[in-house]
């Protein structure tokens, strides 16, 4: 708690929990407000719940004392509850789903409310944050806000106590202060209200009612650093993107922030060195050795006349295969050693939010944002009436004692007395400004198992699958290591000119890899087949040499680029740096991809031209504040406040003067001057000039000013460097030119010369979008691809076809884009359809290799493989921007890999596996939360009614004929409603009169919950009607057809 001194430097010290002295703005405490009966028993209450904090104080302590202390506190939880039952509680939590689930808690005399997280924010405008007024915020509240504090007020008006239950961190606590400053403002908290802080780690009815049993006081020092954090981002944000939309051309409003401009720079350097990167060719020999049995096994080359092979010691394809012939040549291989290990493989801690999005990426393929919504339903409990996991926003890698011993219990339950050590196992995250406030991210009840939480939720669903991997990290981090024999084999030839070694393992004890099986059950099991056969020193080996093989093969392989960041790999670089916090991460993601500074490419995140030129800006001028250094020292600063050891004024103080001189000093700058800067820094990366020196170096082919349109260029060849020379018309420049999406490379002779290049390195690349006829690209190097390249003519067309690049990759290109034809007025033609593309990016070929003929084949997609066999509509595979899949009847299915690697190929795909995949697909559980359906087809438009008469006599009117009814369809040929919506028509009606305040989004999302963890037998009688209805109205709708063509 607090100390009375350093809440009354808090910006928020002065507020108590006694509504009369928030009233009044007084500093009275609490507990001079709460009777002394009231009193007594929270001190008892107290007590016995610090007493169950010996275990984790103690860094674990004795299972027993913690069991013993925890029933203390849940009695004496009880007793309390038992005591208030003659009292109106309302308690305030973030979510409807929440509240549900909670109010079944408290008892009868108890009501839950939703507060749908914050009930105001910072006005969106300029002047919320003042500097000069000791940064005084000014805050608005939607009309969901309003309405939520609404309903709010009324309940209160009857309540005698105000639980404020909201989330146990950093914005749960700014949620309740907000709260109580709204009700304030209303003159809402009377005397004789209880007004009580309240957290829990999960939503339990233990853990519920235990914290009610012990409340707090809102802890300031978190307030502070809530208000701290805000205003900075606020200050931050605002400032810098307005100097960004006046300095930088671009179709939307831009922005920067103060974590977001951290990681748009992460991932911009990492681009950069992906596109920089050269690829090296290097070799390997391996040989495949025969045993004295008779057995085969594969050894690698590693030394040759006692020079060690290191990864670039074959210079050349011709060396590798002269050693592969001495190897396959060589008669006197014998085994000169053996070595035999044992290798332990322990698991790592239970999920920690960071840790949980990586994995949940790279095992799942979910980004940030999706696995934090999985795991939000899954803390409130999925409809279940319980929480599943525990709150999922912490770095802290602690476990409670209670937790540990029912992970252990399960374990040896489950597998048995020797996968479980004899001692708990405990962990400590390393991380420096780790805060550890909460526990790590487990399961509420270890005994829950994947299979269950499947069954309640659905297997496919989002949560189930999340689940499944939160469950198996918790229970592996309290089993024993995975154990693995491990055997290398060193060979050499009589001489010893020759040298190879063969290493192999093998699973001897799967430990904590149980685990991962039981919450995977359809994964396949480990591979145990990289063991060598049984060998002895001075065995002697012969080469394998048969018709199959030759017994030794010399391999080329060339280096690869860093690989680019996914959402699960951005988030562990932030991590390591100290940048961004638990809560930050998904919405600094979310904020790049809405702002269309980074899109991906499968999972890879790939900045755009616009998250280019806005990080070469910021690194230009506001270097300091969008270093790594910086922002996590910044990020270390923030997070003392709650510890008490910084002010938050002082510390905002100190870091906006600096910055906003920064941003005086720019507002005189001119656009044209910004974009010769970002053309000097971007030009070595660009077009491979020397070093930037940091100065601008003003050339006159570049853009004199972007505003007013105008440029100028000069045609002396001698100002242009050879980097910078235009490859179309050889006098011009390339530069960097402005653009609505960003930017481009252009020639400074525009018009003259048309060559453009997208934002990415000229060399390696030549690409002519230029409209000179006579362009040719010269291939000096044969690492040089040349675009357009011609592959062709297309046998069925005629028509040319050629590979191209575009602002999203490479692309195929039927034919040529016809030119609009003027017609005799002067006046352009309609325009002429564009020639068909196809890309290129995800064939899973190198580009570099496509053949005519494959081009020929990928323009045969969508292809008609045959009717469905019910609606006998045609079943089409296709090809999108993500793979391959099959549809009919709108309904798209992918075609996975594992689907290609039963099959074989795309082409061996039958009509019975598209039309299993479509099934599937349509009885996928709907979607509860964002687009799961298309949007249907745009009614066609109506004719335009004729304009009535001014003054039509009334006998006209009467004259004129009546108007024709429509005609009514046929009720039979209305496509009938599938199981879920048949379910959702008869319990629509009850959601609404349980939840009156629902909005249709509320109500739909009800629904898919209820549905979810609809009785088994129940869901099957549905499922059957629906498919009645359905081979009813297809029966139907074929008589119809048949009797309309005949």
């Amino acid at each position: 708690m607090p100390s009375a001194s350093a809440q009354g430097r808090s910006s928020v010290g002065n507020l108590r929990f006694s509504s009369s002295s928030i009233a009044r703005g007084t500093s009275t405490s609490k507990q001079a407000c709460v009777p002394i009966e009231a009193r007594s028993m929270r001190s008892r209450v107290v007590l016995l719940a610090r007493a169950a904090l010996v275990g984790r104080e103690s860094g674990g302590g004795s299972a027993r004392t913690w069991t013993r202390a925890n029933a203390n506190a849940s009695a004496a939880a009880q007793n309390a509850s038992e005591q208030r039952q003659n009292n109106r509680t309302l308690m305030i939590v973030e979510s409807p789903a929440k509240a549900k689930t909670i109010e079944k808690y408290l008892g009868p005399g108890a009501k839950v409310l939703a507060s749908y997280g914050h009930v105001r924010d910072l006005l969106n405008k300029q002047g919320s944050v003042r500097p000069e007024e000791a940064f005084a915020m000014t805050w608005t509240s939607t009309a969901r806000q309003r309405a939520a504090v609404k309903d709010i007020a009324d309940a209160l008006r009857q309540a005698d106590v105000l639980l404020l239950a909201t989330d146990p961190d950093r914005e749960g606590e700014a949620i309740s202060w907000h709260l109580l400053e709204v009700l304030r403002e209303k003159k809402l908290l009377r005397d004789n209200l209880d007004v009580k802080r309240v957290t829990f780690g999960e939503i339990t009815k233990s853990a519920v009612l235990n914290a009610v049993a012990s409340p707090r006081e809102i802890n300031t020092p978190m307030v502070d650093a809530y208000m701290a954090r805000r205003a900075l981002d606020y200050l931050f944000g605002f400032t810098l993107s307005g100097l960004l939309w006046r300095k930088l051309p671009s179709s939307v409003s831009l922005s920067a922030g103060r974590v977001q401009s951290v990681a748009l720079r992460l991932i911009c350097e990492r681009e950069e060195e992906v596109e920089s990167f050269v690829s090296e060719p290097y070799w390997t020999v391996t040989a495949n050795l025969l045993s004295k049995d008779g057995a085969s096994f594969d050894a690698a080359l590693t030394h040759v006349d006692g020079t060690k092979l290191g990864k670039f010691t074959i210079a050349s394809n011709d060396q590798a295969e002269t050693y592969a012939r001495r190897v396959q040549e060589c008669d006197s291989l014998r085994v000169t050693g053996l070595k035999l290990s044992e290798a332990k493989r322990s698991s790592g801690p239970p999920f920690t939010t960071s840790t949980m999005q990586q994995e949940a990426n790279k095992q799942l393929g979910f980004g940030a944002s999706r696995t934090m919504s999985a795991a939000q339903r899954l803390y409130e409990g999925a409809g279940t009436g319980e929480g599943l996991i525990t709150y999922m926003r912490t770095d802290g890698t602690y476990v409670a004692p209670y937790a540990i011993d029912g992970l252990r219990d399960t374990a040896i339950e489950l597998f048995g007395a020797d996968y479980v050590p004899e001692s708990p196992r405990y962990f400590k995250k390393t991380q420096k400004n780790a805060q550890e406030a909460h526990e790590a991210i487990r399961p509420t009840k270890a005994g829950r198992v994947p299979a269950q939480v499947a069954k309640m939720l659905g297997p496919g669903s989002d949560e189930a699958r999340l689940y499944a991997l939160i469950w198996a990290r918790a229970m592996a981090s309290q089993m024993t290591p995975a154990l693995s024999d491990r055997v290398a084999a060193e060979i050499s030839s009589e001489d010893g000119s020759l040298q190879l070694k063969a290493n192999g393992n093998r699973l001897k004890f799967p430990g904590f890899l149980a685990a991962y099986r039981t919450s995977r059950p359809d994964a396949p099991p480990p591979s145990n087949d990289a063991w060598l056969p049984e060998l002895r020193e001075s065995d002697s080996l012969a080469v394998n040499v048969d018709d199959q093989t030759l017994g030794c093969a010399a391999t080329s392989h060339t280096t690869s680029p860093p690989p680019r960041y996914t959402d699960g790999s951005i988030v562990k670089a932030l991590e390591e740096r100290g940048i961004g916090r638990p809560s930050t991460y998904a919405p600094i993601l979310k904020v790049l991809a809405q702002r269309e500074y980074v899109a991906k490419q499968g999972a890879a995140l790939i900045p755009t031209t616009r998250g280019r030129l806005v990080s070469a800006f910021l690194t230009n001028y506001f270097e300091t504040y969008v270093d790594y250094g910086f922002t996590a020292n910044l990020e270390q600063k923030l997070d003392e406040i709650t510890a008490e050891n910084v002010q938050w004024r002082p510390l905002l103080e100190e870091w906006w003067t600096p910055f906003k001189n920064q941003i005086s000093s720019l507002s005189t700058l001119r656009v044209s001057e910004v974009i010769d800067a970002l053309d000097e820094k971007l030009g070595q990366h660009l077009f491979g000039e020397e070093k930037y020196d940091g100065y601008v170096h003003v050339n006159p082919d570049q853009v004199s000013d972007v505003g007013d349109g105008t440029t100028t260029s000069t045609n002396d060849a001698q100002e242009v460097s050879d980097a910078r020379k235009c490859p179309s018309c050889k006098t011009g420049r390339l530069g960097l030119k402005p653009s609505k999406s960003g930017g481009f490379i252009g020639c400074s002779r525009y018009p003259e010369c048309g060559f453009t290049h997208p934002l990415h390195p000229i060399r390696g690349a030549i690409v002519s979008d230029t409209d000179d006829a006579d362009f040719m690209a010269s291939d000096a190097s044969s690492d040089v691809l040349l675009y357009p390249k011609i592959l062709g003519v297309d046998p069925e067309t005629g028509s040319e076809i050629s590979l191209r690049l575009g602002p999203y990759g490479p692309y195929l290109q039927l034919g040529e884009k016809a030119a609009p034809v003027v017609s005799e007025d002067g006046k352009k033609a309609k325009k002429p359809p564009a020639p068909r593309r196809v890309g290129v990016a995800n064939i899973e070929k190198d580009v570099s290799e496509l053949t005519l003929e494959d081009a020929v084949r990928l323009f045969e997609y969508p292809k008609e493989i045959g009717k469905h066999p019910m609606t006998e509509s045609p079943v089409s595979i296709n090809m999108g921007p993500f793979g391959y899949y099959v549809a009919c009847d709108g309904i798209n299915a992918s075609v996975g890999k594992s689907v290609l690697k039963r099959v074989g190929s795309l082409d061996n795909v039958t009509l019975e596996e598209a039309v299993e995949l479509l099934r599937k697909k349509a009885e996928r559980p709907p979607r509860t939360r964002g687009r799961y359906a298309k949007k249907a087809d745009k009614k066609a438009k109506k004719e335009p009614k004729a304009k009535k008469a001014a003054n039509e006599p009334k006998e006209e009117k009467a004259k004129r004929e009546p108007k024709e009814k429509k005609a009514m369809k046929d009720p039979a040929l209305k496509k009938p409603l599938t199981a879920f919506f048949m379910f959702s028509a008869d319990e629509r009606a009850n959601v609404k009169a349980e939840n009156p305040t629902f909005k249709i989004g509320d109500i739909a999302k009800a629904l898919g919950e209820r549905w979810a963890t609809l009785d088994p037998e129940r869901k099957a009688k549905y499922e059957s009607d629906a498919k009645a209805a359905k081979e009813a109205w297809t029966r139907v709708a074929t008589e119809r057809s048949k009797e309309s063509s005949s």
